[in-house]
């Protein structure tokens, strides 16, 4: 299991897209591989558009997804 100190600040980036579409992280969490059966890291977040939650492990959500700086969001997004 990763430890606290591999995951990054998602609190001072909230913000992240994943194929033109914005999500919002909204706090780091725990979930338990499918395939492994252990306890993994993982966040949850929120689909901007749908507003639909979503759960995906840390590894794998910063392999996927990029920041959005805070001037390329408006308040008609949320």
């Amino acid at each position: 299991m990763s430890t606290n100190a591999d995951i990054p600040n998602f609190y001072s980036v909230p913000n992240w897209e994943y194929w033109g579409r914005k999500y919002h992280v909204q706090r780091i969490v725990h979930m338990k591989n499918p395939v492994t059966r252990e306890w993994v890291q993982a966040v949850l977040y929120r689909d901007w558009a749908l507003k639909n939650f979503y759960v995906r492990e840390v590894q794998d959500f910063l392999a996927k997804f990029k920041p959005v700086e805070e001037s390329e969001v408006s308040d008609d997004d949320w």
